[in-house]
């Protein structure tokens, strides 16, 4: 986050002008890294700097995305989390649509997912484990 003031001084009145960023970014292995802006997910070659692929999941997104059992988690506010294989091409594994919309970053406990939504609390988890 950037703050700007036009006037100097203690008691200054300013108007501020604000850019926030929530670009998170997920940094995997030493081959490639995950940037993620809104809903457009942008895989970098981590040495290069490269673009390798990019791909857009629709939906709006708040959330982070999150790094768990080998997989990268996308979860959107109309409460669709997207599933991918990290790696050099793009590869979903699942879409998966809750009734409610997800307002916050997934918790990774365990083997388990926890997903809160604005009415539940999910927890999702391979029983045979």
């Amino acid at each position: 986050m950037a703050a700007r003031c036009k006037e100097r001084g203690p008691a200054a009145a300013f108007p501020l002008r604000i850019r926030f960023q929530t670009d998170p970014l997920i940094a995997l292995r030493d081959e490639e890294v995950v940037a993620t802006v809104p809903d457009l997910i942008i895989v970098l070659d981590a040495e290069t700097g490269e673009e390798l692929w990019r791909q857009r999941l629709g939906g709006t997104f708040w959330e982070s995305p999150i790094y768990a059992d080998g997989k990268i988690y996308f979860c959107s506010e109309e409460g669709v989390t997207t599933v991918i294989r990290p790696g050099r091409s793009f590869e979903r594994l699942a879409k998966n649509e809750l009734d409610d919309g997800i307002m916050a970053t997934p918790a990774v406990l365990e083997a388990a997912l926890l997903i809160r939504t604005r009415s539940h609390l999910y927890c999702i988890q391979d029983l045979k484990r």
